[in-house]
């Protein structure tokens, strides 16, 4: 039991770069306290002006500063650079459309010339095959008599 007439005794000091967040801290009851060695002077000030500046307890102020820093470290991506990604993306996806858009259209002006001259490759072996059917059907033996053409030269063979 405690002394009432005595006062409270002195909390311990802590050790230089320490850093010590007690129940009343984070509103959090907890079993004892949190000590993180390493902390400078420095950074110990500046968390607890910062915590004040935002008018919190330094616990709540620390949490919420690792938890927002927490994932980033880690390798979370934020929103913002999801975003810039997509918009890099979508720039090289348009970049890349215009350049095959390039190298194609060539290719199908050539394959339209190509296409129409096989149109007409086919319209004038139409004509022929129709000229050669009507040559077929004609009687060419009369003309032959009528306009003879010159003897074949006889062979000595016979």
């Amino acid at each position: 039991m405690t002394d009432p007439e005595q006062p409270d005794p002195e909390p311990p000091t802590q050790p230089a770069g320490s850093f010590t967040a007690s129940s009343t801290d984070t509103d959090v009851p907890n079993d004892g306290t949190w000590e993180v060695g390493g902390v400078s002077e420095e950074a110990r000030a500046a968390a607890h002006e910062a915590a004040a500046q935002a008018g919190l307890p330094v616990g709540v102020w620390l949490d919420s500063v690792v938890a927002k820093a927490a994932p980033q470290e880690m390798g979370a991506v934020s929103t913002e650079t999801i975003v810039a990604a997509l918009d890099a993306l979508g720039d090289r996806i348009a970049h890349t459309e215009a350049t095959t858009r390039q190298t194609i259209t060539p290719l199908h002006d050539r394959l339209d010339e190509l296409s129409q001259q096989l149109v007409e490759f086919e319209q004038m072996a139409e004509l022929a095959d129709s000229l050669d059917e009507t040559d077929a059907g004609s009687d060419t033996d009369d003309v032959n008599q009528e306009f003879p053409g010159p003897e074949a030269p006889k062979t000595a063979r016979s």
